[in-house]
């Protein structure tokens, strides 16, 4: 891999410095959170607080026409004058992310691993989320446990993240299967469970994955709460190189990519394409999106463009 240009994640590592930089640029990323269909009609973030609820501001004298729902008994019984509650609606929710570090994720060959570019793209989901004052919650998958943060207020929960994201990196990747209970199904399950009310579960992840049963998980959770998936994806995933040998290598096994043959690429591009349909299935719930990101991109930049995974070849392959 090759020296990225200012902004386009690089390398096979991560580090905390960088991820926590990238909350001078969370007002790039900041619309793919407005991203799914349930949030309104039109899209708009202005209808955030659609389903979370009424909080409770203060107590005052209670004047004739109040709600007696809202009585106050313990200010008015401490008081002898009766009190009501009264209530403002709620401006934050839970953000839950469910980040993939898995062995599939650690690859690439347009200037970082994918996994580097998920983790820089929860980090600005992470901290825009922060910047609207939700709350943020993770599950971390690295395909041997998983890390489980609970949502919370504060910048203090996407500098946890941040942790855990780079410690994910810095983790020995499995060998063979992955460790039980550590796949993607895995980190679905913990991730609904972490969202305490109707929130937003965000999964980023190259997918490969997505059985019958992820599918089910997600189909469940859409049915309750908001749902976006992630998509990351390398230019070879979608678009096989010019005819030839490739070597590919873990930094320990040695392995060849021969797109000399036709039957090969097109198996890869059939590959690509029917992941893609899966997830564009998903993305027929009314709770449901799914967008695009890929190695060697501006990362900010492409979450604030809202790549449709449909067109992820045509925006990272040129065609």
């Amino acid at each position: 891999m090759t020296g990225a240009p200012e902004h386009v994640p690089f390398g096979t590592t991560l580090t905390l410095g960088a991820l926590r930089s990238l909350r001078q640029r969370a007002g790039l990323a900041a619309p793919a959170l407005g991203r799914s269909r349930a949030l309104s009609p039109s899209g708009s973030r202005a209808s955030r607080a659609r389903s979370r609820g009424m909080e409770y501001a203060e107590s005052r004298a209670y004047v004739p026409g109040d709600d007696m729902r809202h009585m106050d008994w313990r200010v008015t019984a401490r008081t002898t004058h009766p009190h009501t509650k009264v209530f403002h609606e709620s401006r934050s929710r839970d953000v839950v992310l469910a980040v993939e570090l898995s062995p599939s994720m650690r690859f690439g060959t347009r200037c970082a691993f994918k996994s580097v570019v998920a983790a820089h793209a929860a980090m600005l989901l992470a901290w825009a989320s922060v910047e609207v004052e939700d709350r943020v919650g993770a599950v971390v998958c690295t395909g041997r446990d998983l890390a489980v943060l609970p949502p919370a207020a504060g910048p203090g929960p996407a500098l946890t993240l941040a942790g855990a994201l780079v410690n994910g990196m810095s983790a020995e990747v499995p060998s063979g299967a992955a460790g039980e209970g550590a796949d993607l199904g895995a980190a679905l399950v913990r991730g609904g469970q972490l969202l305490r009310g109707p929130g937003l579960l965000v999964v980023v992840s190259d997918f490969y994955g997505l059985d019958e049963r992820c599918t089910r998980q997600l189909q469940a959770l859409a049915a309750r709460r908001d749902v976006l998936l992630c998509l990351v994806l390398d230019v070879l995933e979608m678009e096989p190189p010019p005819a030839g040998r490739y070597p590919i290598s873990d930094g320990t096994a040695l392995a060849f990519l021969d797109t000399r043959s036709a039957a090969a690429c097109a198996a890869l591009r059939r590959q690509f394409d029917e992941r893609v349909a899966r997830l564009r299935e998903l993305a027929r719930g009314p709770r449901v999106a799914c967008i695009a990101v890929g190695t060697g991109t501006d990362v900010a930049a492409v979450l604030g463009e809202q790549v449709p995974v449909e067109r992820a070849r045509e925006r990272f392959c040129g065609r």
